[in-house]
């Protein structure tokens, strides 16, 4: 039974491992107009005339969608549940393929088969449901940065900062080397929350795409993050997911995707 069980868990995972090989070796190979465009500093982001659906016959989640995403722009997207929220920021990621329509970086026409890894790259994104490892808080901020890359003082202590983690690492004796369990069970909710977005800062990319992502923070730190990422990081996009009606102040965008 438990050769069975094994076998029949290898067989049922290999389906997942030979996509993301072939996801691998197909970003090796493809030299795309945008591979050379995406090194020019980011300009702006547009969408022209989206639709999205899910299956053939369903009806459209999202339908004529256009929207110019600029360099520095701190948008807010609201709606309700259903309403094609992360829906939009997948396809605006290149998590999704839309069903019509042009998304265009720096005015170059995406074409999503041979573009959307070079496009991926340009994210930072933190989801509903990030990861926490069973290792240091440093460690987890530094989640994508490799054991023989170079780390940048300056940008970890900036990122510290911004998610207002300071005061809560101080209370450490090991500070940044402090082990916080398995999935963070060492520390509460929204402190796990501080860390992804720390993570997410560090990386500096040139879109950061927040999805819900200061759900579990009391009021005042929320606004605290929000304030300190228009002050600290003036040049980067912000994509902010959230149904909180009272934060869209610090916004100098609103897509509301109601009605």
């Amino acid at each position: 039974q438990s050769i069975y069980l094994a076998y029949t868990s290898i067989k049922g995972n290999m389906g997942m491992i030979n996509e993301i090989i072939n996801s691998i070796n197909t970003n090796k190979e493809i030299n795309s107009e945008l591979n050379n465009k995406i090194k020019d500093e980011f300009k702006s982001l547009k969408l022209e005339n989206i639709n999205f659906k899910y299956q053939q016959n369903d009806k459209l989640v999202l339908s004529n969608i256009n929207l110019s995403i600029n360099k520095g722009d701190k948008i807010a997207i609201i709606g309700q549940s259903g309403s094609g929220k992360s829906t939009l920021v997948d396809i605006i990621m290149g998590l999704l393929k839309p069903s019509n329509g042009n998304i265009l970086f720096n005015d170059v026409n995406i074409n999503f088969d041979t573009d959307k890894f070079e496009l991926r790259k340009n994210f930072s994104h933190v989801p509903q449901n990030y990861f926490i490892l069973n290792e240091t808080i440093k460690n987890n901020i530094l989640f994508s940065i490799s054991k023989n890359e170079y780390i940048d003082e300056n940008k970890l202590n900036k990122a510290i900062e911004c998610s207002e983690l300071g005061e809560f690492i101080s209370n450490f004796q090991k500070g940044l080397d402090t082990i916080i369990g398995e999935r963070g069970a060492n520390i509460s909710g929204g402190q796990r929350q501080r860390i992804a977005l720390a993570r997410a800062f560090y990386q500096e990319k040139n879109i950061l795409v927040l999805d819900e992502a200061t759900s579990s923070l009391d009021h005042e730190t929320e606004k605290k993050i929000i304030y300190s990422l228009k002050e600290l990081y003036s040049e980067l996009t912000v994509l902010f997911i959230t149904h909180k009606k009272n934060l869209l102040g610090n916004f100098n965008k609103i897509i509301n995707l109601d009605e």
